[in-house]
């Protein structure tokens, strides 16, 4: 989990600090140390003048598997189990870790050799399973949408893993009918971010809509592979 939060922080343009990990484990700053001493000691990171995590030739193979692992698990709890959209990150987190290269493999198969996450994420290191190597092409125009700038219509194109573990938002935004792909409308009221979607609307703080990303364009957001959603 430490490495594939490394991973997620390089991702979201974050500095990868250990008191990032110790927010989004929620452990204690000496227990996230003490577990940052064991990867150097494995030589899985390194730190560097800034006190940044910075994942080693070893330790980046490492942390892409579970991160490939944790949005195939993502895929497949939504598409084939059924379990809601905003269940699903955090039971593929207790997955991530369980999954095998051959049960990787059934997966990209049944799905039909996704690319991306159902919250619109590049699945890393496909290529090591027989899958496609993913697109990292940057979708036009993205940006986080804390720092767009804008107010008026736009599109998400992702959502990422931070904000994903925030608790509620994934199903707040579902009830609200705002996923990957869709348009959505966006005003700032003080301190929060107002989103408006087919089905209502959402206040985030604007730390939180950070984690957001979104393009003007509705028809390169489409681009984003989508998972059918079902409903138990």
């Amino acid at each position: 989990m430490y490495l594939r939060i490394i991973l997620e922080c390089e991702e979201e343009g974050v500095p990868p600090l250990s008191a990032r990990i110790a927010e989004r484990v929620g452990r204690s700053a000496p227990t996230v140390h003490h577990g940052i001493d064991r990867l150097k000691q494995q030589r899985l990171i390194t730190v560097d003048e800034r006190r940044r995590l910075v994942l080693s030739r070893t330790g980046r193979p490492r942390a892409v598997a579970v991160m490939r692992r944790h949005r195939l698990a993502e895929l497949w709890l939504i598409r084939v189990l059924g379990v809601p959209y905003g269940q699903a990150h955090h039971e593929a987190d207790r997955l991530q870790q369980a999954l095998s290269d051959r049960v990787e493999r059934a997966i990209l198969r049944r799905l039909g050799g996704p690319a991306r996450s159902p919250y619109g994420n590049v699945i890393p290191g496909l290529q090591q399973i027989g899958g496609d190597p993913a697109s990292r092409r940057r979708i036009r125009g993205e940006t986080s949408l804390d720092g767009a700038g804008r107010a008026g219509v736009v599109a998400l194109t992702r959502v990422s893993e931070w904000a994903q573990g925030r608790t509620g938002l994934l199903a707040e935004l579902f009830a609200a009918g705002i996923r990957v792909g869709c348009g959505l409308t966006v005003c700032r009221k003080g301190d929060e971010v107002v989103l408006g979607g087919s089905e209502g609307e959402v206040r985030l703080p604007r730390l939180v809509a950070r984690g957001l990303f979104v393009t003007p364009r509705l028809d390169e957001a489409r681009e984003v592979p989508l998972a059918p959603v079902v409903s138990l």
